[in-house]
């Protein structure tokens, strides 16, 4: 139970210092910066669900198959929001 609370409050620290680093709230000037930080944001998606994926993988090679359900609905959410923003546009069509 205490190592649940743990990593729920980890998870949770962690999610509140990238949304704290990552430049949502960023202003945007022109057509061209809206392109790059939709592109490098994007790319970040793209790596977090690679390397949750990887998560995915220990997980089943240890057997355990709770963490191996929560690193898939995670993809899941990262995946949605890929697909909300359009992002294969940005990562395929667009060049700096």
């Amino acid at each position: 139970m205490i190592k649940i609370n743990y990593i729920k409050g980890f998870i949770v620290f962690a999610m509140v210092l990238l949304l704290n680093l990552s430049p949502v709230n960023a202003e945007v000037i022109s057509v061209e910066d809206e392109q790059v930080f939709l592109t490098e944001y994007c790319k970040t998606l793209v790596n977090e669900i690679e390397k949750s994926y990887q998560k995915q993988i220990e997980a089943i090679e240890r057997k355990r198959t709770s963490d191996f359900n929560k690193m898939g609905r995670w993809i899941y959410g990262i995946s949605d929001v890929f697909a909300n923003l359009n992002c294969s546009y940005y990562i395929n069509n667009y060049e700096y």
